[in-house]
């Protein structure tokens, strides 16, 4: 199986796609940097990635690795953020320690 069988999961994260994906990477010999960038965009989908991308389009494999890991550090921060947000006891009642007047 190519780099384009390398697929995003179902419920995989955007990091644990970049891992996967670049171990695969890793295994293949003479993949040009093209070819890898293709292969990750036709296999996430992430369309809010895929935009970043289409907008300076990567020209090597560090570049395309470089994005998609700093974007994936952004998901990190906002599903953080809205963890933080979301009820944390059993019952539904209350937030993470959050006093509600």
């Amino acid at each position: 199986m190519g780099l384009k069988g390398c697929t995003q999961k179902l419920r995989e994260s955007l990091r644990d796609y970049i891992r996967r994906f670049s171990q695969k990477r890793n295994e293949l010999p003479d993949v040009t940097d093209s070819d890898v960038v293709s292969a990750f965009t036709y296999g996430t989908f992430n369309e809010a990635l895929i935009h970043e991308l289409g907008r300076g389009w990567p020209r090597t494999t560090a570049d395309l690795l470089d994005i998609a890991t700093k974007f994936a550090d952004g998901e990190d921060a906002v599903g953080a953020i809205f963890r933080k947000a979301r009820p944390s006891r059993k019952d539904g009642k209350g937030t993470s320690g959050a006093k509600r007047d």
